[in-house]
């Protein structure tokens, strides 16, 4: 189960966004959010509504953004959004865990924050050199809908990456993204950065 603290920080960061985008979103498409919930819960199949359950996360996650993107339809919007998004919940790890700049260090206890609240099972980062590095996520809960968003709307909510680019922003590393497609492997993030 994915820690409540976390669900909590992770949705409620999203809709003060969304609200700030979109005014009143949270409340005037709470019906359209919960309709497209309900249904990809009778499609995956899922007999629960507690949103501390992986798959149950996974499925409201994919509702919010579905609903969130028929509203904006703007992808480079969006991808600021997920900055807005990943900044609260950096800001939020940050209340409970010092960060020194100390890149290795941090990104180490960023990922422990993740792992322990549930959000994937394990993480590894790999240093290529000096210069740039790659990671992977194994089951990160939300990888089902966040890769039929990708694969649908061409846009990723991965939200590990945005509380990096959160970190990097604060320490003033200069750092990017590079040959994007997350979603490769089954079950499996894998994204490689670079510094410049």
């Amino acid at each position: 189960m994915i820690s409540k603290q976390f669900v909590e920080s992770y949705t409620n960061s999203c809709y003060l966004v969304f609200d700030k985008q979109v005014p009143g979103f949270r409340i005037i498409y709470k019906k359209e959010i919960s309709t497209l919930f309900v249904a990809t819960l009778a499609e995956r199949k899922i007999k629960t509504k507690n949103i501390q359950n992986p798959k149950v996360f996974d499925s409201y996650n994919y509702a919010m953004f579905r609903v969130f993107y028929k509203r904006l339809r703007d992808k480079a919007k969006i991808h600021l959004i997920m900055k807005f998004i990943g900044k609260k919940i950096y800001d939020e790890f940050k209340r409970k865990n010092k960060v020194s700049g100390n890149l290795k260090k941090d990104l180490s206890t960023i990922q422990r924050y993740f792992q322990k609240s549930k959000f994937f099972s394990n993480a590894q980062f790999s240093w290529t050199d000096k210069k740039s590095f790659k990671y992977i996520i194994n089951a990160p809960v939300t990888y089902e809908g966040s890769k039929e968003i990708y694969n649908e709307l061409g846009f990723s909510i991965n939200v590990f990456s945005k509380v990096l680019e959160a970190y990097f922003n604060e320490f003033k590393i200069k750092a990017f993204e590079r040959n994007f497609n997350p979603y490769q492997q089954n079950k499996k993030i894998i994204e490689f950065w670079e510094f410049k």
